[in-house]
C-alpha cells in the first residue's frame, strides 16, 4: 500500500480544496504526535475535519477524532493565530508537495504551509513570508526553517505546469538513466506516475534514455501535457483500486484518474465521489505498525532489493556470455576474410574490425593481430567461459535468497495475522448514533437518548433529509439521509421512508406493550426547537408543525451481519433490509425472553461480539421469529 501523496494526488485535492475558500477553521488539535486536526467549518455551514499525517497524506473526513486532553504548546500556540480565521485561499506550490492555506484573522493574513515531503513540517508564516511557527526547525544548505527566518521553499527540481519539449528533451538526455528513473528522479513523477506514463507512451520503462529516439521523446511529453491538461480541466476520476488474488480483495492504491496499468485482470476498480473521500477510506485503518511488523518489511525489502540487482547481474551476465562466445564464432564463419585481415606484420597493436552477421548485420570486434584467427577466437570463447562461470555462482546465490524470501514472507504472514487480530475496528461518524442502511442504499439515523437525539437533529439533519418519529411519547428522534453512508447523494424513497419509521417505532416505548403501532415523516422545516407562548421544549424533544405523513409499521427488527467496505459489520434494523444484503441474521418481535441472553445466543452462534450484537437490541424482552444463515440448536424460535 501506498503511504505518501504524490504531486498529482495533491492537486487533485487542492482543486477539491476550493470548497473551504470562506470558510473557518474553528479549532486546532493534535491527536498524535505526528498527526494533526483542524476542524472547519464550510460556507455551507456544514462542519468536516481536515486531517493531517505530517509528511505523508491530508484529506477531509468526517471521522470523530480522539483528541489529547491537554493541548501541546505548539497546538496552544497554532490556535492563537488561527483559531475562527478565515481561509482566504488553498494552493500548491510549483506543483511540489507543499500545500497552502491562507488565514485571514483579525485583520492580519498568514500562511499555513504543509510540507508532506521527506519526515514533513507545518509552518505558519506571516504576511511578510517570515516564519512565526514550524513543527520542526532545521538547517539546509539552501534554507533555514526556524523562528523569525525568512521562509523558502526547496529548489524546485522541476515542474511540469510550466515547460517546453526543448527543455524537457534536454534534461532527459542528461539524466543518463533509464526512462521510467528518469521521470521518477530527475522530474519528480514518483515511481507509479513514471510507470503509467511509460505504459501510455508505449515504450518499455527500463529503456535507456540514451537509445530514445526523437519520435519517442516526443511521445513521452504528449503523454505529460495530456495528463497535465486532464489536471487543469480537472476531469478527475478518483477511484479505489483493489488487487485481487485467491478471491480475495486487497486495497493497494488510490487514484485521482483512470490508470491504464490497473485496467489488466487481477484489479477491481471502485469509483468514489471525490479524492479526498477516496483518501479518507484508503487511510481510515492505518494503525501504528509493531516492531516485529517493521522489522519483516525492513528485510524482505531488502532481500527483494538483493534479489532484484541479481536478477540484472544475470540477466547482464547471460548477456555478456553470449555476445562473447557469438564474437568467437563469427571469426570462425568469417576465417578467410580474418586470415587476410591478420596477414602482413606481427606484433601490432589490437585492432578493431568489422564483420558480417547473417543474423545481426554488421558487427564491430576487436583481435590481436600477433595471434592467429583460432587464438582471437580462442579469447573470446575463454572470455564467455569464465562469464559463464561467475553466472553459475550468481544463479545458486539467486536459489538461496529465493528460500530466505520465501521464509522471511512466510514469517510475515503470521506477524501479519497477529497484527490484524490486534487491530481496533474502524469506527464511522454515525457509529454514535443507532444506524441501519435502507434498501435503497439510505443512511437512516436515529437517536440513543435525549442528548443524542438533539445532537442527531441539531448536526446532521439537512434540507433534503427526512425526519422521523413513533406516533408515541419516548421515542427516538429519526433522520432519513438524502444519501449512503459514504455521502453520495440518493433520493429518498416510499420504502426508505417505510423502513425508517419501522426502525423508530422499534426503538420507542412501545416495544413490549403493541405489536404494531404508528410513525410519520415530516421535512426539515417542520421541526423546530421553538415552542409556542406557554409551551416547554424538554431535552430530546421538538416541536412538529404541519401536516405528519403516517405509517403503520409492525414491531420487529432483524440483527445480523453486513458489509460495508469490505469489512463485516453488525446492524439492527427493519428485516426487509438485511433480505439482499445478509446471509446471516435473525428476526425478533416483543417476547418473554430476556434480551440479553438472546444477544449472547445470536453473538455465539455467529462469531459476533457479544457488545456488538448487545447493542443492536430492541428495548425489551425479545422472542426469536426466524433465523437465516445460522445454524445453533440455542437459538430456538417461539
Amino acid at each position: 500500500m501506498k503511504d505518501t501523496l504524490s504531486s498529482f494526488d495533491i492537486y487533485a485535492l487542492v482543486c477539491e480544496f476550493q470548497q473551504l475558500i470562506d470558510g473557518r477553521i474553528e479549532q486546532l488539535y493534535q491527536p498524535e504526535k505526528d498527526k494533526f486536526f483542524l476542524k472547519l467549518k464550510m460556507p455551507s455551514k456544514n462542519k468536516i475535519g481536515l486531517l493531517i499525517k505530517n509528511g505523508k497524506w491530508l484529506n477531509l473526513t468526517q471521522k470523530e477524532q480522539t483528541m489529547p486532553k491537554t493541548p501541546t504548546s505548539f497546538i496552544m500556540a497554532m490556535r492563537k493565530l488561527l483559531a475562527n480565521g478565515k481561509i482566504k485561499s488553498v494552493s500548491q506550490h510549483n506543483l511540489e508537495r507543499i500545500i497552502i492555506f491562507e488565514v485571514e484573522k483579525a485583520g492580519f493574513l498568514h500562511k499555513l504551509i504543509i510540507e508532506l515531503f521527506s519526515k514533513g513540517n507545518i509552518i505558519l508564516v506571516d504576511s511578510q513570508g517570515v516564519i512565526l511557527l514550524s513543527f520542526v526547525s532545521h538547517s539546509w544548505k539552501t534554507r533555514i526553517i526556524k523562528k523569525g527566518e525568512e521562509y523558502s521553499s526547496p529548489p524546485s527540481r522541476f515542474n511540469f505546469l510550466d515547460v517546453d519539449l526543448d527543455l524537457f528533451k534536454t534534461t532527459l538526455k542528461n539524466s543518463n538513466k533509464d526512462l521510467v528513473r528518469a521521470l521518477a528522479t530527475t522530474f519528480n513523477l514518483g515511481g507509479l506516475w513514471s510507470e503509467e506514463i511509460c505504459l501510455r507512451a508505449r515504450i518499455a520503462k527500463n529503456r535507456s534514455v540514451e537509445d530514445l529516439g526523437e519520435d519517442e521523446i516526443g511521445r513521452v511529453y504528449e503523454v505529460i501535457t495530456e495528463l497535465i491538461d486532464q489536471f487543469k480541466q480537472r476531469k478527475f476520476q478518483p477511484s479505489l483500486i483493489y488487487k485481487i488474488k485467491n478471491g480475495e480483495k486487497e486495497l493497494v492504491d488510490i487514484i485521482p484518474i483512470k490508470f491504464l496499468m490497473y485496467e489488466s485482470e487481477g484489479y477491481s476498480i471502485e469509483e468514489m465521489e471525490s479524492f479526498s473521500q477516496a483518501a479518507d477510506f484508503y487511510w481510515k485503518e492505518e494503525v501504528k505498525k509493531d516492531e516485529r511488523q517493521i522489522k519483516f518489511e525492513s528485510e524482505l525489502a531488502k532481500l527483494e532489493r538483493i534479489m532484484t540487482i541479481q536478477k540484472e547481474t544475470r540477466q547482464r551476465l547471460e548477456k555478456e556470455a553470449n555476445e562473447s562466445k557469438r564474437k568467437g564464432d563469427l571469426l570462425y564463419i568469417n576465417y578467410k576474410k580474418c586470415e587476410e585481415l591478420l596477414g602482413g606484420e606481427k606484433n601490432k597493436e589490437e585492432k578493431t574490425i568489422e564483420l558480417f552477421d547473417p543474423e545481426r548485420g554488421t558487427t564491430r570486434l576487436s583481435i590481436d593481430p600477433s595471434k592467429s584467427v583460432a587464438q582471437n577466437a580462442e579469447v573470446y570463447y575463454l572470455k564467455a567461459k569464465q562469464i559463464s562461470k561467475k553466472l553459475e555462482g550468481v544463479k545458486r546465490a539467486m536459489q538461496d535468497f529465493q528460500i530466505r524470501i520465501k521464509k522471511t514472507a512466510k514469517e510475515g504472514i503470521k506477524i501479519k495475522a497477529s497484527v490484524l487480530a490486534k487491530k481496533p475496528r474502524y469506527r464511522y461518524w454515525f457509529e454514535k448514533y443507532r444506524w441501519f442502511i435502507s434498501s435503497n442504499e439510505n443512511l437512516i439515523l436515529a437517536g440513543k437518548d435525549a442528548s443524542s437525539n438533539d445532537q442527531l437533529v441539531k448536526r446532521h439533519m439537512k434540507q433534503n433529509d427526512k425526519y422521523v418519529h413513533a406516533d408515541i411519547w419516548g421515542a427516538s428522534s429519526c433522520v432519513v439521509k438524502a444519501s449512503d453512508f459514504r455521502d453520495k447523494p440518493l433520493e429518498i424513497n416510499d420504502v426508505a421512508l417505510k423502513e425508517a419509521c419501522q426502525f423508530a417505532s422499534v426503538y420507542s416505548k412501545g416495544w413490549g406493550r403493541y405489536t404494531s403501532i404508528q410513525a410519520y415523516w415530516v421535512e426539515p422545516e417542520q421541526v423546530s426547537k421553538s415552542a409556542d407562548s406557554g409551551e416547554w421544549v424538554p431535552r430530546g424533544a421538538w416541536i412538529i408543525r404541519g401536516k405528519r405523513n403516517y405509517k403503520k409499521c409492525d414491531l420487529e427488527i432483524a440483527v445480523g451481519e453486513i458489509r460495508l467496505d469490505n469489512e463485516e459489520r453488525v446492524m439492527g434494523g427493519p428485516p426487509s433490509v438485511f433480505i439482499n444484503r445478509s446471509k446471516r441474521y435473525a428476526v425478533l418481535e416483543p417476547g418473554s425472553k430476556d434480551k440479553n441472553l438472546v444477544a449472547k445466543q445470536i453473538a455465539k452462534a455467529m462469531n459476533l461480539p457479544f457488545e456488538e450484537v448487545q447493542r443492536q437490541m430492541p428495548p425489551g424482552n425479545v422472542s426469536v421469529k426466524a433465523i437465516y444463515g445460522i445454524k445453533d440448536e440455542n437459538i430456538s424460535t417461539e
